[in-house]
């Protein structure tokens, strides 16, 4: 009657294609982008179990860490948050669905109706982790739903975007980390992004993040440019400040340094009002 049915007449999406647009240029200007998203997912979780916990008469301050470390002979990046954690049904479905956000779900809807006070979801499409796949090629998931045991606890690897990952029991030591609840994902870094990150933190964190703001690395002399990304630019620290420059402020990012000492974000929005600061800015520029 005037048509011919064909099925292979449709659009199809090519797996590995995607997974390039996606974590691409085009999409992210810099490959370290990928730890915003990071912090956005950690964040939405903590938000999540403060109204967990504030609709239960509870006072918590939840807390999100990054640091370095070094396991299987690689340099791994880790971020820990005591938020909710997840179950296996949300790490199938979501968590590994590109494009199935858990925050703009149904089930989140169901499951969370009594969270009045709740902060809007900061997470959009779903991509977050995926995007780490541009630093690293391992990553690592140890996560315990607020609602379970330690028993609970789960733990997956995924070794690439488009390879199977797998289950495996979480060690004594993980399961501590983790507490109550909370998740701690874990970033094999490629060799490249390995070398150039490092856990030094600053002395003066304010300050450094400004220099590094107004540093011109044209007007520079080669041992300036070296010395320059050594203290300003490879440091864990700065590279997340980079990316949350405004953090929640009844959920801290402490960034932890190589010998256990730390260092909180500095509210960017709070340093733009600091004259004493500017002061001592420009007393540090003529070390460049």
């Amino acid at each position: 009657i005037g048509f011919t049915p064909d099925r292979d007449l449709r659009f199809r999406l090519e797996q590995r294609k995607i997974i390039e647009l996606l974590m691409g240029a085009r999409l992210y200007r810099d490959e370290w982008m990928c730890l915003r998203e990071l912090y956005q997912n950690a964040l939405d979780a903590c938000r999540c179990m403060r109204a967990e916990d504030a609709r239960n008469g509870r006072t918590s301050h939840p807390t999100i860490e990054f640091g370095l470390s070094e396991e299987e002979g690689r340099k791994v990046l880790y971020c820990r948050d005591e938020g909710t954690g997840m179950t296996e049904y949300i790490v199938k479905n979501y968590l590994l669905r590109i494009g199935n956000s858990y925050y703009h779900s149904d089930d989140f809807r169901r499951s969370n109706a009594a969270w009045k006070d709740a902060d809007a979801p900061v997470s959009e499409f779903g991509i977050g982790l995926l995007s780490c796949y541009m630093i690293a090629d391992e990553i690592e998931v140890i996560t315990r739903h607020y609602t379970l045991g330690a028993d609970k606890t789960i733990r997956l690897r995924m070794k690439g975007s488009e390879d199977y990952g797998y289950f495996c029991d979480a060690t004594t030591v993980q399961k501590e980390q983790l507490g109550d609840h909370g998740t701690i994902v874990k970033l094999y870094l490629k060799d490249e992004f390995a070398a150039d990150v490092t856990d030094r933190l600053p002395e003066d964190p304010e300050a450094e993040v400004w220099i590094r703001e107004k540093a011109d690395a044209s007007r520079m002399a080669q041992n300036e440019v070296e010395r320059f990304e050594d203290q300003y630019t490879k440091p864990l620290y700065h590279r997340i400040q980079r990316f949350v420059c405004i953090p929640d402020p009844g959920i801290p990012v402490v960034i932890m340094g190589a010998t256990g000492e730390n260092r909180t974000l500095v509210n960017m929005a709070d340093l733009l009002l600091d004259t004493a600061l500017a002061e001592r800015i420009m007393q540090k520029e003529d070390m460049f």
